[in-house]
């Protein structure tokens, strides 16, 4: 399949070598404010002062709430919200280009506890994987596959219900 980019004048089409990341700006501003932490299990996590994000690359085709609830769980004891961003490949049905198409959903209200996380995830989840939901530029425009999902987690100063000090 071409991954080429057609420009609008005559020059010939280039072809970027297959493996090349694409260039994400978002991710170069936010590491010179955050610590990356690594690759785990395929979900690259990156935290800072205030905030812990990770990026889901495989298995994108199925819900994946148990895996980010899971990592909610692991990480994070304070109250939060959650910012759920995803990207997914779409390809012009003429002349083959592909473009990455980055759909940014409203963020979640205030989360106490990881049942009220779930349900919400779970909504986002399956509302990603309704391909009727995909946006398109136009109807030239066919969906390919998911490439990653991004889930922020906001952190608040105050403790998760049942986790902090009893009141006197």
């Amino acid at each position: 399949m071409s991954h080429g980019i057609k420009t609008n004048s005559s020059r010939a089409q280039r072809r970027p070598q297959q493996g090349h990341p694409v260039i994400d700006f978002q991710n170069e501003i936010v590491e010179m404010y955050a610590r990356p932490e690594g690759v785990e299990d395929g979900v690259e996590r990156l935290r800072g002062r205030r905030f812990i994000r990770w990026s889901f690359r495989k298995r994108l085709g199925a819900n994946q709430t148990t895996q980010i609830v899971a990592k909610l769980r692991q990480n994070v004891n304070r109250a939060f919200y959650i910012r759920y961003n995803y990207a997914y490949v779409l390809v012009n049905n003429e002349n083959g280009l592909r473009m990455v198409f980055f759909k940014q959903q409203k963020g979640s209200t205030w989360i106490n506890n990881f049942g009220e996380a779930e349900r919400w995830v779970n909504e986002e989840e399956n509302k990603r994987l309704n391909v009727d939901n995909i946006e398109r530029p136009n109807t030239k425009w066919t969906f390919v596959k998911f490439s990653s999902i991004e889930v922020k987690a906001v952190l608040d100063n105050q403790p998760m219900l049942g986790t902090g000090p009893l009141p006197d």
